[in-house]
């Protein structure tokens, strides 16, 4: 029992240290996508509604509610939407997605 018990106390030990890695391994992606769209916004690019913690998944999350269904041209719908975003936007829904520069033609819908 005593082997086995040593074992399972190693290979716990193991499984925690990568379950650690892993988990700094996010956070320190997320940080970073996180500081990258903080500097794009200084600089004046458009950006939608941002967060620093959540980035712009509550804003894309209430225009998915009141957008059209499928979300196929859920950006378009977006840059329509919101007034001075523009054909091109940078998108930011870690850890949902990954970050995303969206280019629309809005032209034929009014925007």
């Amino acid at each position: 029992m005593d082997g086995s018990t040593t074992q399972w106390g190693k290979v716990s030990r193991i499984v925690v240290t990568l379950d650690a890695i892993g988990l700094i391994t996010f956070c320190y992606k997320l940080i970073q996508a996180r500081l990258l769209f903080y500097r794009l916004r200084k600089k004046g690019l458009p950006t939608p509604p941002w967060n620093p913690v959540l980035g712009n998944s509550s804003a894309l999350a209430a225009l998915q509610k009141k957008g059209p269904r499928g979300g196929v041209n859920l950006f378009a719908y977006y840059a329509v939407e919101t007034k001075g975003l523009g054909a091109g936007f940078y998108v930011n829904v870690l850890p949902f997605a990954p970050r995303a520069h969206a280019m629309c033609d809005i032209a034929h819908h009014g925007g």
